[in-house]
């Protein structure tokens, strides 16, 4: 089997980090590797001109929607994949079904952008996407039935929803061993907008991995072109229609000094290599000056949004491995304390207080047993034992008097100085606790410590 060529690849696990959605697909990876190795990248993808078909109604009705393409294709023909098609996918961990199920998920593995096919027949007259109504319902491909809230993207035709935008596909309209007109979408969808559904539904897709971490705005309209040359080529068909939406795209700008290179990663690096590195990663220089230079992020870098992010690059660039390790110098500042709570600590612990630290949040129980203040709820609390603002320093010190005594300590002496927090403002108290028994010297016996003690 070895010695055949469909069944003698190779396969290559990366792990990509969420900031990286660039590099989810193998176009991704080739512009890495070609930045690495210094070769040009191959310009592979089909283009398409969609003008000169007759429009689909499309409609348009909500700002989360930042691209969207579709083009419908007739006269095909549903089938099982080629033997290599299959191959690809098992390799990269997906299952095939059939033809054109098989070629949306290899363009989106091919080039990052998540695609979908609906069955045209099954939809009536147009495209619409826009937000659900409140308790609208849907079957998705995976046989649930759901319940949509107002702020769900989907995709409708003039009746219902027929998808959900981003995350998955509606059973009403999917492809079936009868179809025999399709409608192609890639779309750009808010990131926000997709994870915000995705997490709501419990339901992570590889379309929704993809769109939470951002696809290129210009490969939209390249991948459609890919998925139809490659139905052609499969399926057959032709296409008849076809509509697209874009908003503009605004050229992203980052102005990078040359010296902050230095500060930041502790080595001077040459100014040619950082402008040679940089513009490998598709990061074009458009304003130069002595110091600094203006570069302008591609498409599909959306983790590029400061100097520091290029910094990074270069960095990673240059090599890690090359950096010598060196302390920072960091300036030091004048911390002001006040007086006052320095000498009553200072004092305390001349009649051999220790001082003590707590947290300003307690549970409800405790603050209302010391204090007859109403404390201030916290919205978010970490736990329920830390939901309200102290208004007693005593729990506090009752906690630590607990701990010493469990951990064997025979007398415990200690002092905190802490804000206590009101409904009417804040103010700093001191409290003050003395537990267990006292030691035994020259001018008195081991006895237990009362009131009169503090």
């Amino acid at each position: 089997m070895k010695d055949i060529p469909l069944f003698s690849d190779s396969v290559i696990t990366y792990e990509i980090t969420p900031n990286r959605g660039d590099l989810l697909s193998h176009l991704g990876i080739a512009r890495e590797l070609a930045a690495y190795f210094g070769k040009p990248l191959k310009k592979r993808v089909p283009d398409i001109d969609l003008g000169k078909y007759r429009p689909f109604d499309l409609e348009i009705r909500s700002k989360d929607v930042e691209s969207y393409y579709c083009a419908s294709v007739e006269k095909i023909k549903i089938a099982e994949s080629p033997l290599w098609l299959k191959l690809k996918l098992l390799k990269c961990g997906i299952r095939p079904l059939y033809n054109i199920i098989d070629i949306s998920n290899y363009i989106m593995l091919d080039t990052g952008q998540p695609m979908h096919a609906f069955d045209l027949d099954k939809l009536n007259k147009k495209i619409v996407v826009r937000k659900a109504d409140n308790g609208e319902t849907i079957e998705t491909l995976d046989g649930q039935q759901r319940t949509l809230s107002e702020d769900t993207l989907v995709i409708a035709d003039a009746d219902s929803s027929v998808a959900v935008a981003g995350v998955m596909g509606g059973e009403v309209s999917k492809i079936s061993n009868d179809t025999r007109r399709i409608l192609f979408e890639a779309a750009i969808f808010n990131p926000v907008s997709v994870r915000r559904t995705s997490k709501r539904m419990n339901l992570l897709t590889d379309a929704s991995f993809r769109f939470e971490r951002g696809v290129d705005r210009l490969q939209t309209r390249r991948s459609l072109a890919a998925a139809i040359d490659m139905t052609q080529n499969v399926c057959g068909g032709e296409i008849m229609q076809a509509a697209f939406y874009d908003e503009e795209i605004v050229p992203k700008k980052i102005s990078l000094n040359y010296e902050k290179v230095k500060n930041y990663i502790g080595v001077s690096i040459d100014k040619k290599f950082i402008d040679k590195t940089l513009e490998s990663l598709g990061i074009s220089k458009t304003e130069e000056a002595k110091n600094h230079s203006v570069f302008i992020t591609p498409s599909y870098r959306h983790d590029l949004t400061a100097d520091v992010d290029l910094i990074e690059e270069v960095a990673r660039f240059y090599g890690y491995n090359k950096i010598e390790p060196t302390i920072p110098y960091i300036k030091p500042s004048s911390v002001k304390k006040s007086k006052k709570k320095q000498k009553i600590a200072d004092l305390l612990a001349v009649f051999g207080f220790s001082q003590v630290i707590n947290y300003s949040f307690l549970d409800k129980d405790s603050t209302r047993s010391f204090s007859s203040e109403k404390p201030i709820e916290i919205s978010n609390p970490i736990n329920i034992d830390q939901s309200v603002m102290r208004t007693s320093l005593i729990p506090g010190l009752l906690d630590n008097l607990v701990t010493n005594l469990n951990y064997g300590s025979q007398t415990v002496k200690i002092f905190e100085i802490g804000t206590l927090f009101f409904r009417t403002g804040e103010a700093n108290y001191l409290g003050m606790l003395a537990g267990g028994d006292y030691p035994a010297n020259w001018y008195s016996k081991k006895g237990r410590f009362d009131f009169y003690d503090i």
